[in-house]
């Protein structure tokens, strides 16, 4: 039986669980802005944190999908560097963003977030769209889990070929100007 946190109905699941986190996370931040330009923002304040917590569970499964979807990509690929960096760049992202969660928890009723707390969403909110980006960049550039053939074409794509030598070059040059 195939594994459902790698394919479902024969597509890959991760990118389907990436918007979540990829949305929820900026968007606490529209509503921190939200709390502390408003007199009383305690709605916002809340709401931020409830969108961190959902984006935060959210993150877990994009983070796990991501992590059995990586055994699809074979480790002597030319992708297999940049998956690593998407992968660091996220787990960046997420110890980031959990710290500015526990650093609201005291102040859920407050009018604003601390601080602090807002910043590290806002550098969190950064690196995880660069991670996000990262990601895409796995997709479109290098069709990582894009389909079978994709994936066949990265195994292939592995296997190094030699480059001819210069004097070939040079040599096919003439012929072809003749």
């Amino acid at each position: 039986m195939a594994n459902p946190l790698r394919r479902f109905a024969g597509d890959p699941v991760h990118p389907a669980t990436v918007h979540f986190p990829l949305a929820l996370f900026p968007a606490a931040t529209l509503f921190d802005v939200l709390a502390l330009t408003l007199g009383d923002g305690s709605v916002y304040t809340r709401g931020a944190f409830v969108l961190i917590a959902a984006a935060s569970v959210a993150a877990l499964l994009a983070m796990t999908t991501g992590f059995v979807q990586l055994l699809d990509v074979p480790p002597e690929s030319h992708a297999w560097r940049l998956v690593l960096w998407h992968m660091s760049v996220q787990l960046l992202a997420a110890c980031v963003l959990v710290t500015g969660l526990v650093l609201r928890l005291g102040h859920l009723d407050g009018a604003h977030a601390p601080i602090s707390a807002i910043v590290i969403n806002i550098v969190g909110s950064g690196i995880l769209l660069f991670g996000g980006w990262l990601g895409g960049h796995l997709v479109f550039s290098h069709g990582v889990s894009v389909e079978a053939e994709a994936d066949a074409l990265l195994a292939e794509a592995a296997t190094p070929t030699p480059m001819p030598e210069p004097l070939e070059l040079h040599e096919r040059d003439i012929a072809a100007r003749r």
